[in-house]
């Protein structure tokens, strides 16, 4: 009697994939990093965490390998494994609890998808808005600008580089929106205030692209992790918490309390891309 063997496709396991999309998060929440702007980055994850990643790129030319290209140190691991835990569901993630915050993730994760550098500028301005927004309200770039400023700032004191690249981001997208024709000398003027670099018009726009982009993902990564954490930490000082107190400009007077706030947000981190 012939036994027939029926080959049937195996399910996919769909909780590996939950738990390795949830690490690519956190890897992107914690450090900056992708070999170019239209590229798709892929971590190694197969040895984690006994390995570091490398970075593979797709490029318009063919598939490289950028080995010099460190995304992860060993002092990462402890905070990246904690992260990625949490995320993955093994412990309570405000992420699920509020749609802001997920909808802010979601737009600045979107951008190391493929895309033009304007529009990831303009999904991370969405993020922007999800995290410091107040509910029902609408929102001026200056008081965003402003309010970034303060969070991401050091010792009281408010970070005016955050502020221009935040007002620039929404200069952007307000003409994107809106439908104003721009040329590529509006864009060399946005590219140099968002990246605080200058533009040469010999090399054109294209080596202002990536900084700049990494530069904007810099302050809304860091405006993340800080909700974030403010929101896990909610009840343990009451005029700390998440989304943003409609008090929170009163109490940007006080520099004890925006001391108190700065504790929360991590330092911008923004990746030295040096493009031949």
């Amino acid at each position: 009697m012939t036994q027939e063997t029926v080959q049937r496709t195996p399910s996919p396991n769909w909780d590996a994939l939950h738990r390795a999309q949830a690490l690519q998060r956190s890897l992107r929440l914690l450090k900056p990093g992708t070999p170019r702007l239209h590229a798709h980055a892929v971590v190694q994850v197969s040895h984690f965490p006994l390995w570091e990643p490398t970075s593979i790129c797709f490029d318009w030319v063919g598939w490289r390998l950028y080995e010099p290209e460190v995304i992860l140190q060993r002092r990462d691991l402890g905070k990246l494994k904690q992260r990625w835990q949490d995320d993955a569901g093994n412990l309570p993630s405000v992420r699920r609890t509020d749609s802001r915050l997920e909808l802010g993730e979601s737009r600045f994760l979107s951008t190391y998808g493929k895309g033009s550098w304007i529009e990831h500028v303009v999904d991370l301005t969405i993020a922007i808005e999800a995290l410091l927004a107040p509910r029902g309200e609408g929102e001026l770039s200056y008081r965003l600008a402003t309010r970034a400023a303060h969070l991401l700032g050091r010792r009281g004191e408010p970070d005016q580089r955050v502020h221009k690249i935040v007002k620039t981001m929404y200069d952007v997208r307000s003409k994107t929106v809106h439908g104003t024709p721009s040329d590529e000398s509006l864009h060399s003027k946005w590219l140099s205030k968002i990246s605080n670099r200058p533009y040469r018009w010999v090399e054109g726009t294209f080596k202002l692209v990536v900084p700049a982009t990494e530069e904007a993902r810099s302050v809304v990564r860091s405006l993340i992790v800080g909700c974030r954490q403010i929101a896990e930490s909610q009840g343990k000082a009451a005029a700390i918490r998440w989304p943003l107190p409609d008090d929170f400009e009163y109490q940007m007077m006080d520099i004890r309390r925006r001391r108190a706030w700065q504790r929360f947000f991590p330092p911008r981190l923004a990746a030295d891309w040096e493009e031949g």
